[in-house]
């Protein structure tokens, strides 16, 4: 396999409680002490929200106050999806970010989920984010060749072969980080095996995103 832009990895992730008052905190919390790290230690608070418009309050900077982190960058993405991949971009844009928390709004449908994004670390690895738009709404036959080609457009950018999957997961629920998380913890998936996370969005966007256990 080629290596990514940047490396990073899973160093921590966990899940809200069911009966939190503030579940997207609890989650982050427990990812934190997963990964045996302090709020003190985020460097960029990440988080997927569900359409944010200019008089909502922006819910990363909420989290951060939950938190008590002082002086953290903070950003706010429109979907979890293609989230590895914006935030590879900052890491590569920002080599002072070594510590990353990455979580998703509170939906109601199901408790938040969190990760811990660290330089480096071996578990969990970010290897390529593939997407690309296309003309119309595909449904059936065209709707799976799609998602065939953005899986085997994200492995070629890796330098793997759709085959080398261990796992592939069409977007659905769960979100992306619950699954990943659920992926770390099966005793199934060995490390170094390769999972993707593909779907598409208003059936005219789609997008894979490849992780190394």
């Amino acid at each position: 396999m080629s290596s990514p832009v940047v490396e990073f990895g899973i160093a921590g992730y966990g899940r809200a409680a069911g009966t939190e008052p503030e579940p997207v905190a609890g989650a982050a919390r427990a990812a934190l002490a997963r990964a045996v790290l302090d709020a003190a230690d985020l460097d960029l608070l990440v988080v997927a929200g569900h359409g944010h418009g200019r008089r909502r309050p922006d819910p990363a900077a909420g989290l951060a106050g939950a938190l008590r982190v002082r002086e953290a960058r903070t950003l706010v993405l429109t979907e979890d999806a293609t989230g590895l991949g914006i935030i590879a971009g900052q890491l590569v844009l920002q080599p002072e970010v070594q510590t990353v928390l990455f979580t998703t709004e509170a939906d109601g449908a199901e408790p938040p989920a969190a990760v811990i994004l660290r330089r480096w670390h071996p578990r969990g690895r970010w290897l390529a984010t593939e997407e690309f738009t296309a003309a119309g709404v595909a449904a059936g036959d065209e709707h799976d060749a799609r998602i065939v080609e953005v899986v085997e457009r994200a492995c070629r950018r890796a330098g793997a072969r759709r085959v080398d999957l261990a796992r592939v997961v069409h977007r659905a629920d769960p979100d992306p980080l619950t699954v990943l998380g659920r992926w770390l913890d099966d005793p199934a998936l060995e490390p170094g095996d390769l999972v993707a996370i593909t779907g598409s969005a208003g059936g005219n966007r789609w997008y894979c995103t490849l992780v190394e256990l």
